[in-house]
């Protein structure tokens, strides 16, 4: 939802059959009308056949799951009628507004590619689950749908990392224009952001969440 009250749907694609890119669609809430203002590249999916080991006997099933390290576009609604399209490899970030061409924006961030190693396969599939999945060589830069956006446009994004790595956090503010990396603690994850704060949580010794609070610079 931006500031006008229009709302933003990703509607479908990446899907078997489906084009690898998904229309994004605007809808204006007072008029009730509808209009495709870009298309995203889309999340990735693919059947994948699946086999687990319960209680001495084996399952097999085939389902449809998004292929690992996917890398979709991410986009947020940063003001009235504009949005910011992450391009999730190579990173460039676009600004879309309707009716418009959208506009590659001067950001001068710079995110390389994170091989994909041995010990990030292994963590893919649960134990006691086998499951032949396709893999790249490389991570793009971006978590595919990790993206969390302020009322003011500030975007926090969660990066990819080395395998054993502590998760770190792109702060970009409504230009696109990198404000800082933030790290975090191994299993903390982003939850929300404000203009000057970032909100997370991590689990304890209990397994209950807790929730952390950075405070930001304006």
């Amino acid at each position: 939802v931006d500031a006008g009250c229009r709302i933003y749907l990703e509607g479908p694609g990446g899907g078997p059959g489906q084009p690898d890119s998904a229309p994004l669609v605007v809808w204006n809430g007072s008029g009730g009308d509808t209009a495709t203002v870009a298309r995203v590249r889309a999340t990735t999916y693919a059947t994948y056949q699946v086999s687990q080991q319960a209680g001495g006997r084996q399952s097999t099933m085939r389902m449809l799951l998004p292929e690992p390290f996917s890398n979709g576009d991410e986009w947020a609604a940063v003001g009235a009628g504009t949005i910011l399209v992450l391009q999730n490899g190579p990173f460039r970030v676009f600004r879309v507004v309707p009716h418009q061409r959208p506009v590659l924006l001067p950001t001068g961030v710079k995110l390389p590619q994170v091989p994909v190693t041995e010990a990030d396969r292994r963590a893919l599939t649960p134990e006691g689950v086998s499951i032949h999945w396709t893999v790249p060589e490389t991570k793009p830069p971006l978590v595919d749908g990790s993206l969390h956006v302020s009322r003011g446009g500030r975007i926090a994004v969660q990066l990819h990392v080395a395998a054993g790595a502590g998760p770190r956090v792109l702060l970009l503010d409504s230009t696109g224009t990198r404000l800082r990396v933030v790290a975090l603690t191994a299993g903390e994850k982003v939850v929300g952001v404000g203009t000057t704060r970032l909100y997370t949580t991590l689990p304890d010794a209990d397994g209950l969440l807790v929730v952390r609070r950075y405070d930001l610079p304006e």
